[in-house]
């Protein structure tokens, strides 16, 4: 916490800023002496006060029991030179005898602080006194029953510590894996499971990547070239009957057609024989299925 902050001006009145940094030391004699304005009155919800911060200054009591920064406080603003200043507690630490009952988030760099006496409840906050005039008479009262006594409680306020933050990056090596979209340099991944990212690869050089596509360009322009030559061999085989020289050359070579049927192929020897009529008495004898 900061232990000064600059006085501030809102709506015509200035703040001044009342820093108590260290704990008020503890004095015993406060959680008993006691003082009333109007006498006590408990009929009318009039109750001694303990620990008030006008204690050594308008009530005549050797006991002071909380630090002047706080009797200042009590007291309420001031006028000078036309001018209304108003005090505040802040930074504030809390006196030894007191515990901190109450935190509050102001803004983002403040936080409201409330110290009550220990032992004792918060039950609502109190309006400055405004200055004690008058003469008070030190005396004492014996209580004949329980009653209910006033602790006045310490308001004040904590602020925020500005930090820096340096854009240097830090060049302690982290053991935790992180995200990144940086690609990944490892040579190593486990059998069998496939890696998945989602980064960008090394990439190829522009040379490669031309020598590559020209590759794939010419091994399909090949293999079009394969499967063109083969039809046109199958259309050409179709279009012409089998030549002598095309028959096959062991006369037992055997082959099945589609339709289960039993061809035999034969050479075919050149004879030089005269054509001869066949006679009309002869019948053409059907072939068996």
């Amino acid at each position: 916490m900061t232990t000064t902050r600059s006085a501030q001006l809102n709506n015509g009145i200035w703040t001044s800023w009342l820093p108590v940094t260290t704990p008020w030391p503890l004095q015993s004699a406060c959680n008993t002496d006691a003082w009333a304005r109007d006498g006590i009155q408990t009929s009318y919800s009039i109750y001694p006060y303990i620990y008030d911060p006008a204690y050594a200054e308008s009530v005549a009591n050797s006991l002071t029991c909380l630090p002047p920064q706080a009797t200042t406080w009590w007291q309420g603003a001031t006028t000078v030179s036309n001018t209304i200043t108003s005090w505040s507690l802040g930074p504030l630490v809390c006196p030894a005898a007191y515990t901190t009952v109450s935190t509050s988030v102001v803004s983002g760099s403040s936080t409201s602080v409330i110290c009550c006496p220990t032992g004792y409840n918060f039950a609502c906050n109190l309006t400055n006194n405004g200055g004690i005039d008058g003469v008070f008479v030190p005396a004492t009262t014996t209580l004949s029953s329980p009653i209910d006594m006033i602790a006045i409680p310490v308001e004040g306020y904590n602020f925020a510590v500005s930090t820096t933050t340096s854009s240097t990056p830090s060049t302690t090596p982290s053991t935790t894996p992180s995200q990144s979209t940086t690609p990944s340099q490892s040579t190593t991944t486990s059998a069998g499971q496939p890696t998945h990212t989602s980064t960008q690869s090394s990439g190829l050089s522009s040379g490669a990547k031309a020598g590559i596509g020209v590759g794939v360009a010419l091994g399909v322009l090949a293999l079009i070239a394969i499967v063109a030559a083969i039809l046109l061999r199958r259309r050409r085989r179709r279009g012409q009957g089998p030549s002598v020289d095309e028959l096959p050359s062991n006369p037992a070579a055997k082959e099945l057609p589609s339709n289960n049927q039993e061809v035999k192929y034969e050479r075919l020897e050149a004879v030089n024989t005269v054509p001869q009529e066949i006679g009309g008495r002869s019948r053409i004898a059907e072939l068996g299925g």
